[in-house]
């Protein structure tokens, strides 16, 4: 970076070091614009073939908020310019602006992490929250609830391709409260959700995809699955119908199609683990839980205490994004949740239903969860997809090869 810039970015920590102790945010923004006049003076001093429109109206600013500025920052020693050091010479007019504009993005940068900081302090208090990172929540203050599409504010706009017109828009990345996440309805029509649904509970498994725990995040609730391999397997066996098998193959490929479009993805997607699961609660356990039927967590790191999230086994570090699609609503609670970066507020929640697909990134910018089922059965085609062949499926390309060999290659 340029010697002016290095100047700039010094007295950029130096102007918002002291604004974190001032409790009104809209003076420390007209600090920041007071200080970048300054910097217009410096970097104005290093040419003499005139003012830009740019450092025009930078000066401008300048003399507008040097009270400001004296005001919130006196107890401040303004950077001192040395006597020995060299002016900048630029090469053109067009790189003195951009030099000033990359200073200008570093303020905003700096104000948007106290502006972070300052939300999260406000936000209802989590000092009492005692429990494992990921294993307690708490609504916050500002939380986003997604029912359908008359519980937004405004009609979402799609950030990328649908994948066809029965797909409708329910929430882009403004309204999901964070980066790389959409949802989308009308993914599945209500008969094949009904389908899938039956088809996981004639030949799913109790404790599939997980190790053979039947209660793997909570004692209240039973977990059941099936991959698609396993159903293409009872397929062949004649034990489920192949078309229902082949339901499951295809709207699963069609989920990581639509993936790869929204995000505009120039790389190939691959799945990683494709998992057909009902999550049932236990008869006679307790209606009013404090635990979560599955801990908020990343995909691919794990969660520490400190905030950090460490890409290392046992996480599934080559994960790159994840959809959900929903089969079915009847049952309490069990809704979709996505975490401030303290995994402890929750700033949106999903209410499932049939044909709803949710996608998202699978780093530590999407931390999720789902909060207890209290009452009926869960059902969810849950994906994960990387960008790394070496960890494509094998086993749905081996249920691949059944299902067509059944379906003589109608797949």
């Amino acid at each position: 970076m340029m010697v002016t810039q290095k100047k700039i970015i010094e007295s950029s920590e130096n102007v918002v070091d002291s604004t974190e102790n001032n409790a009104d945010l809209a003076e420390n923004e007209d600090s920041i614009v007071g200080e970048m006049g300054d910097i217009s003076k410096n970097t104005e001093d290093t040419e003499d073939n005139g003012d830009s429109a740019e450092n025009i109206e930078l000066k401008e600013n300048s003399d507008k908020s040097t009270k400001n500025v004296a005001a919130t920052l006196k107890q401040v020693e303004p950077p001192k310019e040395s006597k020995t050091q060299a002016k900048v010479e630029y090469n053109s007019m067009k790189d003195k602006t951009k030099d000033m504009i990359e200073a200008k993005d570093a303020y905003n940068a700096r104000m948007e992490v106290i502006r972070k900081k300052r939300e999260a302090e406000s936000d209802v208090d989590i000092s009492h929250m005692l429990s494992d990172i990921g294993h307690e929540v708490i609504d916050s203050n500002s939380i986003i609830s997604i029912i359908d599409s008359t519980s937004l504010p405004q009609p979402p706009t799609p950030e990328g391709p649908l994948l066809h017109n029965k797909v409708v828009m329910l929430s882009n990345s403004t309204q999901m409260a964070g980066p790389l996440r959409f949802a989308v309805d009308g993914f599945a029509s209500e008969q094949q959700c009904q389908d899938l649904i039956d088809l996981e509970l004639s030949g799913g498994v109790l404790g599939d995809g997980y190790m053979g725990r039947v209660s793997p995040h909570s004692e209240h609730e039973l977990f059941q699955g099936m991959t698609v391999y396993l159903a293409a397997k009872l397929a062949e066996k004649g034990k489920v119908p192949p078309q229902t098998a082949a339901l499951y193959y295809k709207l699963s490929e069609e989920a990581r199609l639509q993936v790869k479009m929204y995000f505009k993805l120039t790389q190939e997607l691959y799945f990683d683990y494709t998992h057909l699961v009902c999550r049932t609660t236990v008869k006679g356990k307790p209606v009013e839980r404090t635990d979560l039927s599955h801990p908020v967590h990343s995909d691919n790191c794990l969660l520490k205490e400190n905030g950090s999230c460490l890409k290392e086994r046992p996480a599934y570090t080559w994960r790159d994004y994840s959809a959900i699609l929903y089969l079915n609503d009847e049952f309490e609670g069990g809704e979709f949740i996505m975490t401030d970066a303290t995994a402890r507020r929750v700033k949106v929640q999903v209410r499932p239903k049939c044909g709803r697909l949710v996608s998202f990134s699978a780093g530590k910018e999407c931390l999720h969860g789902v909060k207890p089922v209290t009452k009926g059965r869960r059902c969810a085609m849950a994906l994960w997809f990387t960008m790394d062949p070496t960890h494509n499926e094998e086993s749905r390309q081996k249920a691949e090869k059944i299902l067509k060999r059944l379906l003589k290659d109608e797949l």
